[in-house]
């Protein structure tokens, strides 16, 4: 759910910058940016999931590629979020 948590947060930072900004809302580029985001830092727990490092505990015993599974549903979610904010408009 970490990655939620990003996209939320970076989709709430980003349109209230967007909105400094521009002076007006603009929910497409502000969910571009927190796709980005997400994605960045997701990047980074999946080179640690093949290599098996816990970033939160700061060791090599990680669950692995296994945990990724978990993430399906997850996954779902995301495709959405991409569809909307970057195919259907």
């Amino acid at each position: 759910m970490k990655p939620l948590v990003v996209l939320a947060l970076s989709f709430l930072l980003s349109s209230s910058i967007v909105r400094l900004a521009a002076k007006q809302w603009d929910f497409i580029l502000a969910g571009n940016i927190a796709m980005c985001t997400m994605l960045c830092f997701t990047s980074i727990g999946h080179f640690a999931a093949a290599r098996h490092i816990d970033y939160e505990k700061a060791n090599f015993n990680g669950s692995g590629l296994n945990y990724l599974w978990f993430r399906v549903p997850l996954q779902i979610l995301f495709i959405g979020w991409v569809w909307y904010f970057g195919i259907k408009n």
